[in-house]
């Protein structure tokens, strides 16, 4: 199983910066990365993210990549089966763990959490660039 945990009570919105900040990680193998708790930019993380697992189910290589840090995730797609390898690149490719599921499993997870940031930024009354370009390509992503 794999998933993104993210808690929208973390959530913060930093007028000056224009940003949304908070809790976002990916758990699987009962292992967290890049760790528990891990805070980031979670409305860039999530346009970022959706659009790289559009990529994946294109059939090519991508990554998904953490704004904070030296952290991403390698991921490709053969034979329907999607392969994750979690770097942390402070040591030269150092792989923290690797994941082998379906490509609905870790497309669900990606949509889940796209969908959560987008209604936080929706009840909220946040409207930027990120949050249009989040809600086009959530549309687009459906269809």
């Amino acid at each position: 199983m794999i998933a993104i945990i993210s808690n929208m009570d973390s959530y913060e919105y930093r007028e000056s910066r224009d940003s949304l900040t908070g809790v976002v990680f990916w758990t699987f193998n009962g292992k967290s990365f890049p760790e528990d708790r891990w805070n980031d930019f979670v409305l860039v993380l999530a346009n970022w993210w959706l659009n790289s697992v559009k990529i994946l189910r294109s059939g090519k290589g991508t990554r998904f990549d953490f704004m904070d840090g030296p952290f991403r995730i390698n991921c490709k797609h053969v034979r329907g089966l999607v392969y994750c390898e979690f770097l942390d690149t402070r040591r030269e490719r150092q792989i923290d763990g690797e994941w082998v599921g379906s490509l609905k499993e870790i497309s669900d997870a990606i949509l889940e959490y796209a969908k959560a940031v987008l209604l936080f930024c929706t009840q909220s009354g946040l409207s930027n660039k990120d949050v249009k370009s989040l809600q086009r390509d959530l549309e687009a992503f459906e269809n």
